[in-house]
């Protein structure tokens, strides 16, 4: 079986390319208390109202996930997630950059994180 935070960045990278003309932040946190990831976007357009997105990001799941046996996850639309988290600049994925504006946090603690803006 792959690395699962592998995974979700590969998960993540294909819905950032898919998607690429659309405006949202996307990212993922470890739940150490419920040990499984939570996979994020804050885009109710791709969410709500748009049938594409949910059958892209259904088939990636099954190609990247369900293959490889990886099934403690959670993916879905967060209202909550937005773009008043830091200035700092940097980038989420070794160069990998679409043009949008995400914020990313660095896995610390609550109340601990930081905060990095990957353009």
């Amino acid at each position: 079986m792959k690395d699962k935070e592998y995974l979700i960045k590969e998960f993540i990278k294909s819905i950032k390319q898919k998607f690429y003309g659309f405006s949202f932040l996307i990212n993922y946190d470890f739940n150490e208390d419920s040990n499984d990831f939570y996979i994020w976007h804050n885009s109710k357009e791709l969410q709500f109202e748009n049938d594409n997105f949910r059958e892209f990001v259904s088939d990636k799941m099954e190609e990247l996930f369900f293959s490889n046996e990886f099934y403690d996850f959670n993916f879905g639309y967060d209202k909550h997630q937005n773009f008043n988290k830091s200035s700092e600049l940097n980038n989420l994925y070794d160069g990998f950059n679409f043009g949008q504006i995400t914020f990313i946090n660095d896995g610390s603690e609550a109340g601990n994180e930081e905060y990095v803006l990957a353009a």
